[in-house]
């Protein structure tokens, strides 16, 4: 075993909760991923899908469903396509595509509120295209960790690959549903 995990234990990690990864693709944001996190909600949720990507992410970014994310103070998302074949990944579905979206929100009480959104029992997700298990887990943001561009900038220059600005959240996890 990893001996920073047993750390992390005492230290920030609720250590009833074990540490999970998922291997997964981004294709798709909403909102700006690079503004500060620090004090708000992260939400990791997932879900299988038997349509076509495209239709899902045109729901995804119609107006109304913008409106809908916009309510519950979502700030930004960030949808992947997950690698449910890696070892270590634990979510499996009976969809042809698993779904996972990252969602910063604002406040707990809005993490709440579109935790009563994100279930099967939503008339919305009664579509046959969308298949289980639906997968939410929470945290809070205790830091931020941004890269400044230059470092990477710097970096990419001498790995010849190009710049970015890589963003990321330590926190506490607050449970899961699912």
């Amino acid at each position: 075993a990893n001996p920073l995990w047993a750390e992390s234990d005492k230290t920030w990690k609720d250590p009833s909760r074990p540490v999970f990864a998922t291997a997964s693709t981004a294709f798709l944001f909403r909102g700006d991923p690079f503004v500060p996190s620090k004090g708000k909600y992260f939400g990791q949720y997932q879900f299988g899908f038997d349509g076509k990507l495209e239709d899902w992410t045109a729901a995804f970014t119609a107006p109304p469903a913008n409106d809908f994310h916009n309510s519950v103070g979502i700030e930004f998302s960030v949808a992947h396509v997950m690698d449910t074949k890696s070892p270590g990944n634990g979510y499996k579905t009976k969809g042809k595509t698993a779904v996972e979206v990252f969602h910063v929100f604002n406040s707990e009480e809005g993490m709440a509120e579109f935790d009563t959104f994100f279930s099967e029992d939503n008339p919305l997700f009664q579509d046959k295209v969308y298949k289980g298990p639906f997968k939410a887990t929470k945290w809070k943001c205790v830091d931020d960790i941004v890269f400044k561009a230059e470092r990477l900038a710097r970096r990419a220059a001498r790995d010849e690959a190009p710049p970015c600005v890589a963003h990321g959240q330590l926190g506490q996890q607050r449970g899961a549903a699912g």
